[in-house]
């Protein structure tokens, strides 16, 4: 906790990133803890690290920097917001994003899990204060709907009921194994996605399809070809995007669109994976993460 008017404190911690395979809109419930989406997704290992760097000022102020580039990142300041209330700290925060933003890599969610969890331990609140704020802020800005959940769960995450986890609301499967990303175009923003009625309507449709097939048999063979046909009913899946994919397919790996973006991840034999993926676009090979997010470290400064 923050005390000394000239005390700056510093935090940092880490979330794993989260690919969406296919997903199911549930935002009905008037409460904010039980918004979000079911579906399944995979943790990767590459994700955010964000070092939070606190002092008390005269005035509330927020500076946030990915890859070291100032940015606006308005889920992130939301979520910080919603822990500082009306407190006055001044606030720096340095995120390392590993995997590439608004290509379905779950990179806003998780620099702003990263950040709310180290600033919640240097404000002396709880771990769920921090996932609710994340939450919270993905929820109202549109920004996702169920990358935080599944990033604090960690391994691949299939979410059974929209909002915050509890028992028996999901179910974590610890496969292991690398994850070949592929980005093919320019980044899509999640809430002009999420904004579209139509859209919504064939998301939730062909999810409660994907997702009712996959629970038959729940293995990364079942969730690939679930994610393919779930992606082309959607129509996220262009032709250049979709050539990548069979070309996968054709040579023994699996392979599907990460919602909500223009990337392709897949699994298999890597190496065969990675010349394959790397003539459609740039490849990076992360391994599926078995951990949520969580605090790496808290240091005092004077």
């Amino acid at each position: 906790m923050v005390y000394s008017s000239d005390l700056m404190v510093s935090a940092e911690a880490y979330s794993p990133g989260h690919i969406t395979a296919f997903f199911e809109i549930d935002t009905n419930s008037p409460h904010l803890h039980k918004k979000g989406s079911k579906g399944v997704g995979i943790c990767t290992k590459k994700g955010a690290i964000a070092e939070t760097i606190i002092q008390p000022a005269r005035t509330q102020k927020i500076e946030i920097f990915i890859n070291d580039r100032k940015e606006p990142a308005e889920v992130t300041e939301a979520a910080v917001k919603y822990l500082l209330n009306k407190e006055k700290y001044k606030v720096k925060i340095n995120i390392k994003s590993e995997l590439p933003v608004s290509q379905g890599c779950g990179m806003s969610a998780a620099g702003t899990l990263s950040t709310t969890i180290a600033i919640s331990s240097l404000l002396g609140y709880t771990y769920n204060d921090a996932l609710l704020a994340s939450h919270r802020a993905e929820i109202e800005l549109r920004g996702g709907l169920g990358d935080v959940i599944g990033e604090s769960i960690g391994g691949v995450t299939v979410l059974l009921e929209g909002g915050l986890p509890v028992h028996n609301s999901y179910k974590k499967l610890l496969f292991s194994g690398d994850i070949v990303l592929c980005t093919l175009g320019d980044p899509i923003k999640t809430k002009n996605i999420l904004s579209s009625r139509s859209m919504k309507n064939k998301i939730n449709k062909w999810g409660k399809y994907a997702m009712t097939e996959f629970s038959k048999k729940m293995d990364m063979e079942s969730l690939f070809r679930e994610a393919k046909e779930f992606s082309s009913r959607i129509n996220m899946m262009d032709k250049h995007m979709e050539a990548a994919i069979n070309a996968v397919w054709k040579n023994g790996g699996m392979a599907s669109v990460a919602m909500i973006g223009r990337s392709v991840f897949a699994y298999g034999k890597t190496s065969k994976i990675v010349d394959i993926l790397s003539q459609y676009g740039d490849v990076k090979v992360t391994k599926i993460a078995q951990y949520g997010a969580n605090l790496t470290s808290s240091i005092t400064k004077s």
